[in-house]
């Protein structure tokens, strides 16, 4: 039971912050469209649309999230599943980077070479 109200507690959490975003995403269209279009930046200039249309927005968003039975569902069931995963350790987390960069730097060498190469390749036909 207590895992269950630890899931309500981050399900209720990431609806808060979706809600929030939503806002954000709003404020930040608004004003975009109002540097764009005269009839925007209008009907921007009101302080309720300015202000209280994104806030209404996220608020909105949260509340359909929060009152959706299936949407509640699904991310408890995320929550569940994420707490089920084993996360590597810190040093196999190092091994796998340090493999990654030297992958990389030797690929990025190889094909600086190869690119030499070829580029002396190609001025030796063309001359």
């Amino acid at each position: 039971m207590d895992s269950e109200k630890g899931n309500e507690s981050l399900v209720n959490t990431a609806f808060a912050g979706a809600g929030i975003l939503a806002y954000f995403i709003v404020a930040i269209v608004l004003e975009v469209l109002a540097g764009t279009f005269g009839v925007v930046a209008r009907f921007r200039s009101q302080e309720v649309v300015q202000h209280g249309l994104p806030v209404a927005f996220g608020i909105v968003t949260f509340v359909v999230l929060f009152m959706n039975k299936k949407i509640h569902t699904w991310a408890d069931e995320c929550v569940t599943e994420i707490r089920k995963v084993v996360w590597p350790t810190q040093k196999d987390t190092m091994t796998m980077t340090i493999v990654v960069i030297v992958t990389v730097l030797a690929c990025g060498l190889m094909l600086g070479i190869w690119d030499f190469l070829s580029s002396q390749l190609i001025k030796i036909f063309l001359n």
